[in-house]
């Protein structure tokens, strides 16, 4: 590779000599050399010298090794003024492919190992940049009998030697070498052997800048990896990969929603963890994304957790391609709160439209029932309770009756919100209430549990008897005729009475309970219980799982009531 010099220097011209005129050679890109006005080619020009071809090897060897420009360029000046004795200063330049300014990689002197700054012709530079020649002008002591650049006379410089740095895009810099103290201080040896090592070191050096570009993109990467990986791992909605009806990948917030450990989550199919009743309609709108059609951006749904619960959630999806094969990006938002405020929105103006019918029935309906009322007492007046009319006025008159406790309690239900507020004591109410009820239901085991020490609370002493009584039937029933057939009725009813802790959900109770005294008042059951949908219904009005002409409905709508108004 190195025996042929000018196979990689492509050439060598020398100028006519004229006598005053200063040498100059100039390697062009053309493998040829114009001497005389004659082209003849350098093919066999050899380097011969044991010791340029060890330098040569040497250079090639540290270029071979290393990616660092600085090394590079310290190792090549090292070598120059080490092999060119009469070197005075050197430089190595690269030109900005940005600007085309010239940036120095680094610039010595024979005087000092460190970087200093030099002063060069920067016509012969620009010429060399420009044309992609090597230049050496050899010997400048006759200067006066030619033109030559101010800066080559201000500088006093003596001789140079300037060689292009070729890349495959063309001319990223050039070696530039002077002697300011010795004339013909360059032969064309000199300059042989300063192109031989060009092209390795121009390779050494645009490799080098492709390995830095490349370690810079690497760590650019990794940044942005990083702050995606860090939004990705600490966003508020969970975030789903699948592909082919598995799941890829999940963040650590789905792990939060579905209570399911990532790496279970991992190959699980999704669609398992969808509500039955919407199942069907998310696999249809995922099937339609995937196949480009047109499908809502948003919409809600139900999953079910692994605890058995399950949350509101609403999915914005997005086709994404995914280790080279399609695949759908999800971003699930958990809405469960929002839909309870939502349900519970609905629910308010749900029962503030039924009371006021209610309401307007109940005055109605009263108005009628006082009239059959009043006719039925007025035959009764007259009739002998042997007439076999007397039962039937007393029928009706009983049915009046029933009427109007529904009548009442419909006015109570439409009427919500006006109360009188005064202290009461809750032991003492329990106690009433309680009493007056079990008289009634023998087959039921009455317990109470009340508070020592407990503070009189501010309440309608009215409307809190009524929501426990309330209470006390919906349980009796729940033991008695709701009871399978074959099973025989009765059972254990507890009342009992507590402190309620700050924050405690089951009485609702606020977090600031620590300040204040906060009541919970319990009625237990041994009775059929009920399942999810009933509770999802329960205070709904006029809903009841009782049969005919034995609940109304209203029983639990206006303990809920009550309890909210208060």
């Amino acid at each position: 590779m190195l025996k042929k010099i000018s196979d990689k220097i492509m050439g060598l011209s020398k100028r006519p000599k004229e006598e005053g005129l200063v040498t100059q050679y100039s390697i062009d890109l053309n493998n040829q050399i114009e001497e005389a006005g004659e082209n003849f080619l350098y093919k066999d020009r050899q380097i011969t010298s044991r010791q340029s071809l060890e330098v040569i090897y040497e250079v090639c060897m540290v270029l071979m090794q290393t990616f660092d420009i600085q090394e590079i360029c310290e190792k090549v000046m090292q070598t120059l003024f080490a092999y060119l004795k009469r070197v005075d200063s050197g430089a190595i330049l690269l030109t900005d492919p940005q600007s085309s300014e010239l940036k120095t990689l680094i610039a010595r002197s024979r005087s000092s190992s460190q970087n200093v700054r030099i002063n060069y012709s920067r016509t012969i530079v620009n010429q060399v940049i420009r044309e992609g020649k090597a230049v050496m002008l050899a010997d400048m002591s006759r200067s006066e009998k030619i033109p030559l650049s101010g800066s080559i006379e201000a500088l006093g410089i003596q001789s140079i030697i300037c060689v292009p740095l070729m890349s495959k895009a063309g001319v990223q810099g050039v070696f530039y070498l002077h002697s300011v103290t010795a004339a013909k201080g360059f032969q064309k040896d000199d300059l042989y052997f300063l192109v031989c090592i060009s092209t390795p070191t121009a390779m050494a050096i645009e490799n080098a800048q492709l390995y830095a570009r490349r370690l810079e993109a690497e760590q650019s990467l990794r940044e942005s990896e990083e702050k995606y990986r860090y939004l990705v791992e600490n966003a508020n909605d969970a975030i789903l990969i699948v592909q082919d009806r598995i799941i890829k990948f999940a963040n650590p917030r789905t792990q939060e929603l579905t209570g399911y450990p990532i790496q279970e989550l991992q190959g699980m199919n999704p669609f398992d963890l969808c509500h039955p009743e919407e199942r069907e309609i998310i696999v249809d709108c995922y099937q339609r994304r995937l196949q480009g059609e047109s499908v809502p951006s948003y919409y809600s749904f139900r999953v079910y957790k692994k605890n058995n619960e399950y949350a509101w959630v609403q999915i914005n999806a997005a086709n994404v391609i995914w280790e080279g094969k399609p695949a759908t990006l999800n971003f699930i938002r958990d809405i469960t709160q929002q839909k309870n405020v939502e349900d519970q929105f609905f629910q308010a103006q749900k029962m503030e439209a039924m009371g006021t019918l209610a309401g307007g029935i109940a005055h109605d309906f009263n108005n009628l029932l006082m009239a059959i009322q009043g006719n039925a007492s007025l035959m009764l007046l007259d009739q002998d309770p042997a007439h076999p009319y007397h039962e039937k006025l007393k029928s009706i008159e009983n049915c009046v009756q029933r009427g109007a406790e529904l009548t009442r309690q419909l006015l109570g239900f439409a009427q919500s919100g006006k109360y009188d507020v005064r202290p009461t004591d809750l032991n003492s109410l329990i106690v009433k209430t309680s009493e007056m009820f079990s008289r009634t239901k023998k087959e039921i085991t009455d317990y109470r549990k009340y508070q020592q020490g407990i503070f009189a609370v501010e309440v309608d002493q009215g409307q809190m008897e009524q929501e426990l009584l309330n209470l006390l039937v919906n349980a009796c029933h729940a033991m008695t005729i709701m009871r399978p057939a074959g099973q025989p009725p009765g059972g254990a009813l507890t009342v009992s009475i507590g402190r309620a802790a700050a924050g405690d959900q089951a009485a609702s109770c606020p977090a600031d309970a620590v300040k204040s005294p906060f009541w919970r008042l319990s009625v237990k059951d041994t009775g059929i219980g009920m399942d999810s949908q009933m509770l999802d219904k329960i205070f709904d009005p006029f809903y009841t799982t009782k049969g005919p002409e034995q609940g109304t409905g209203l029983g639990l709508a206006m303990t809920a009531d009550i309890v909210k108004q208060h």
